[in-house]
């Protein structure tokens, strides 16, 4: 019989709440998880003509499936908003581009699957965008891509992103 010595693991955490990393005019992905995921920004070559430091901070984390994230409401709307992802914050905050990078953030495809099902309400998912951690208010944008949990936006500039529930009462479900 061949005796194995007791093995010993070491689990290190990969996924770091605050990154920075230099891009330069050959672009890059940028991630706070090995492998990418939960969150990344894409930045095409030929975008920058000098390097940034780029500060990717995540200041909620994903909701895990469970339920949804806080309802808000924006001044001037009926609409509600509930969030269904991590929320994230691309520094520096106004730095403008040229062209546009990617953000890709990842949401609870369950909880919109059930909220849709569930609801009389129209309902659609948007990214939700604010200018920095000291503005009160969000914004819907319009645009965006969503399939499978996984959103996608072409923007030229930094701030604070997530992705949203977003409800309108005065209409029916399509």
């Amino acid at each position: 019989a061949v005796k194995v010595p007791d093995l010993s693991v070491t689990i290190e955490e990969n996924d770091f709440s605050t990154l920075v990393k230099e891009v330069g005019p050959f672009g890059g992905v940028i991630s706070p998880t090995e492998p990418v995921g939960a969150v990344s920004l894409n930045v095409p070559g030929g975008v920058l003509s000098d390097s940034v430091s780029v500060r990717l901070k995540e200041i909620e984390m994903p909701l895990g499936g469970a339920t949804l994230g806080s309802k808000e409401t924006l001044s001037g709307s009926t609409n509600t908003y509930e969030r269904v992802s991590g929320t994230y914050s691309f520094e520096p905050h106004g730095q403008t581009f040229d062209l546009p990078v990617y953000i890709t953030i990842q949401y609870e495809q369950g909880l919109w699957d059930q909220e849709r099902a569930k609801t009389e309400a129209q309902t659609r998912l948007v990214f939700l965008k604010k200018e920095s951690e000291s503005d009160l208010e969000w914004k819907p944008l319009a645009g965006g891509k969503f399939a499978n949990g996984v959103a996608t936006l072409a923007t030229t500039s930094f701030s604070l992103y997530k992705v949203a529930i977003e409800k309108d009462e005065t209409k029916p479900a399509e």
